[in-house]
């Protein structure tokens, strides 16, 4: 009887471990579960002394409330824990010692790898979208839009290199290649004649010329990722206006240091 007692013990305590996380690899499990509890520990992930001395702020508890502010504002409708805590860990490795790359950047202001998983959005496979958020992220579909075009649908993109046909409503073209509707082919310089940015190099963008115009450097005054050649723009919350910018050393004076004091 006993030895019954402590096996069924046993496999409540193992139903309980199973069921108590709705997370993927690297977990979330119930204490993120909403938006507001993700981006309560977004604040925590971020805030830590060495950021709050360099941003000359008060102290780590208003820089944890300003940043699950911050957090709020630039995460779309659609939450989902299940990648929650990889984004997270991203989070705190890019604030750890208040540098930031541009991967790091990517992250915490563009919510890009491995925060690009946290959205259920209700487009699947086919679906029609405008932005990745308008499907299904949590499955790895993105929202493939072919050049010229304002909506796409939602896929598992598939690269193609230069030269090969693109037609495909998942294919994508690698590196210095745009689709031209049937193959990739080379992206066109700077002044050449253009209808769109995705014909540009990645240092140039289509101008309203439509010619190939180059992107700002970083310390220009932007207003859009879309004119800087690190394609950041680092713009304070709420505000309109901001800075090209690659990598941050933080510093009281810069506009990113608005939300993490």
């Amino acid at each position: 009887m006993k030895t019954g007692i402590l096996f069924s013990w046993s496999i409540v305590a193992f139903l309980a471990a199973c069921g108590g996380s709705e997370t993927g690899p690297g977990g979330g499990g119930t204490s993120l579960k909403t938006a507001n509890a993700f981006c309560e520990a977004w604040g925590k992930a971020a805030c830590n002394d060495n950021v709050v001395d360099a941003c000359g702020g008060d102290d780590v508890d208003a820089c944890v409330a300003s940043q699950q502010s911050f957090c709020l504002d630039i995460l779309p409708i659609g939450y989902d824990p299940k990648y929650a805590q990889e984004c997270l860990d991203a989070v705190s490795d890019a604030y750890a010692d208040a540098d930031l790359s541009t991967e790091e950047l990517g992250v915490v202001l563009q919510l890009s790898e491995p925060c690009d998983r946290l959205i259920k959005g209700f487009g699947e496979v086919g679906a029609t979208c405008s932005e990745d958020t308008d499907c299904n992220t949590l499955a790895d579909l993105r929202c493939v839009i072919k050049a010229g075009e304002t909506d796409g649908t939602c896929q598992v993109p598939v690269e193609v290199g230069g030269g090969d046909p693109c037609d495909g409503l998942a294919q994508v073209c690698s590196g210095n290649y745009y689709c031209d509707g049937e193959n990739c082919i080379r992206r066109k310089a700077e002044d050449a004649a253009c209808t769109h940015d995705d014909q540009c190099t990645a240092e140039t963008r289509c101008g309203e010329a439509e010619t190939c115009v180059a992107r700002l450097p970083d310390g220009d005054m932007c207003t859009a990722d879309v004119q800087c050649q690190s394609h950041l723009c680092a713009i304070p919350r709420g505000g309109t206006e901001g800075v090209c910018v690659s990598e941050i050393r933080l510093s009281a004076g810069i506009a990113l240091c608005e939300d993490l004091r």
